[in-house]
C-alpha cells in the first residue's frame, strides 16, 4: 500500500515553493515508487524515507502556527495530519515504530492526562530539548501563536528558553578514543542467551535505574535489524530516543537482567515509542537468544482502569510461549512472577503495582491432555 497523496496535492504540496514541503513531496513520491510489497532488501531504504517524511512534516508544523481564517494554511495542516496517520500504517508494514505524537499536531498537550505529548518536537529541536517540556510550550503556541506572534516559528516563540536537553547519539558519533558511543550500550547475545557488553563480560542491570520501574532496571531499544541497546534512564538527558537519535525502532521498553547476564523481565514501558504486543513479538523474534523462561509484559494499557479502556490486569508471558502464540499464550501467575525476580528490581511502587495486577491463577488449558485414572 502506498501513501494516498490526494490531500497533499489539494494543499498544493506538488507545486509549493516552500523548501520543506517541496522536499517532503519529493520523498513521498520516492516512497510510493518503491515496489510493493516492500521486501526485506528494500526495507532499510523505505524505513529511512518514511522517517525523513515524518521529520520533514514535523519541521513544517513548527514553522507556522495554524490560522483559522487562512484556507491554504488549514489545508496544509489537515494534509499533514492525514499523512501522519498513514505513516503509522506504513510503519507497521515495515516492522517499525515511529516516535509518539498525535497525528494532528493541534492536539498536542503539555499535560499527558489531557492528551498526547509529542516526541517529534524533541527530535526536530536543534537542541533536542525534552519532548514532555516542549509539548506544553507547543500547546501555548498553537492556542495563541497566530494572534500574538504573527508568522513566528515555534522555535522563535520559545526562543532560548532553558529546558532539559536530551542526548541524541548520532550515527557514527565517537568519543575521544574514537569508539562509537552507541556501541558502548549495545547488548551482545551469546548462544546460551547470556547478554554481554563489548568486552565480553555479563551485562546486568542491578546497579541501573529507570524513572518508572526504579532500581535494577534499564531502558532499551531494538533497532530495525535486531540489535539491542540498553542503559540507565536519566529523565531529561538519556531517554529511549537517545540510542538511535529519535529514529524508528523495532521495539523498546524496560528490561531487568540478572548478575549472570540473563534476561529475567522485559516490559513495553516507553513513552517515546508507545510499544505494545506487536513490537514485543517482533523483539523476541528478531532476537531468538532471549531465554524462553524470561517473562514479558507486552501491554501496559491492560493495567489501566476499565474506564480508560484497560482490563485492570497485568499479563506477563514466558517468552517461549509468547514467541509462538503472542497474547494468546498462557500468562504467568503472581507467584511465578514474584519467583522470577533475582533478589532485586522489585522495590519501586510501579513494579509492586504491576505485581499486584498479576492474576493469582490462570484458566485451565483446554488443549491439555485429559487425565484418565488408571483402571477407568
Amino acid at each position: 500500500m502506498a501513501i494516498d497523496t490526494a490531500l497533499l496535492s489539494a494543499a498544493g504540496m506538488a507545486t509549493s515553493t516552500n523548501a520543506t514541503l517541496s522536499r517532503l513531496w519529493s520523498e513521498v513520491a520516492q516512497f510510493n515508487a518503491m515496489p510493493r510489497p516492500i521486501l526485506d532488501p528494500a526495507k532499510p531504504a523505505a524505513i529511512k524515507l518514511l522517517d525523513k517524511i515524518m521529520k520533514r512534516a514535523a519541521i513544517y508544523l513548527t514553522s507556522k502556527p495554524p490560522q483559522a481564517g487562512k484556507t491554504s494554511n488549514q489545508q496544509r495542516w489537515n494534509a499533514l495530519s492525514d499523512l501522519a496517520t498513514q505513516a503509522v500504517v506504513e510503519s507497521k508494514t515495515l516492522g517499525i515504530k515511529l516516535l509518539t505524537s498525535p497525528a494532528d499536531f493541534r492536539d498536542i498537550k503539555g499535560d499527558p492526562r489531557l492528551g498526547a505529548q509529542s516526541y517529534w518536537l524533541e527530535r526536530v529541536d536543534p537542541s533536542h530539548r525534552a519532548g514532555f517540556q516542549l509539548s506544553g510550550k507547543y500547546e501555548e503556541w498553537i492556542r495563541g501563536g497566530s494572534a500574538a506572534h504573527g508568522k513566528s516559528t515555534f522555535w522563535d516563540f520559545i526562543d532560548a528558553e532553558a529546558m532539559m536537553e536530551v542526548l541524541f547519539l548520532g550515527e557514527g558519533e565517537v568519543d575521544g578514543s574514537g569508539i562509537q558511543i552507541r556501541e558502548c550500550y549495545r547488548c551482545n547475545f551469546a548462544a546460551n542467551g547470556v547478554v554481554t557488553t563489548n568486552d565480553g563480560t555479563p551485562f546486568a542491570t542491578r546497579d541501573l535505574e529507570t524513572a518508572h520501574s526504579g532500581a535494577g532496571w534499564a531502558v532499551f531499544v531494538v533497532d530495525p535489524i535486531g540489535q539491542m541497546y540498553a542503559r540507565a534512564h536519566q529523565v531529561g538527558y538519556f531517554h529511549h530516543s537517545t540510542f538511535l537519535a529519535g529514529r524508528p525502532v523495532s521495539a523498546a521498553g524496560e528490561v531487568l537482567i540478572d548478575d549472570a547476564g540473563v534476561i529475567r523481565f522485559i516490559t513495553a514501558k516507553t513513552g517515546h515509542y508507545r510499544a505494545g504486543p506487536d513490537e514485543m513479538v517482533r523483539m523476541v523474534t528478531l532476537i531468538p537468544e532471549i531465554p524462553g523462561n524470561a517473562l514479558i509484559l507486552p501491554d501496559f494499557a491492560k493495567m489501566n482502569p476499565v474506564a480508560k479502556g484497560g482490563q485492570n490486569v497485568a499479563h506477563l508471558y514466558k517468552v517461549s510461549d509468547f514467541r509462538s502464540r503472542g497474547v494468546n499464550a498462557p500468562f504467568a501467575t503472581k507467584s511465578e512472577v514474584e519467583a522470577a525476580f533475582p533478589g532485586f528490581g522489585k522495590t519501586s511502587a510501579s513494579v509492586q503495582h504491576m505485581i499486584n495486577k498479576v492474576p493469582t491463577t490462570r484458566p485451565l488449558n483446554p488443549n491439555a491432555p485429559v487425565f484418565v485414572p488408571r483402571g477407568a
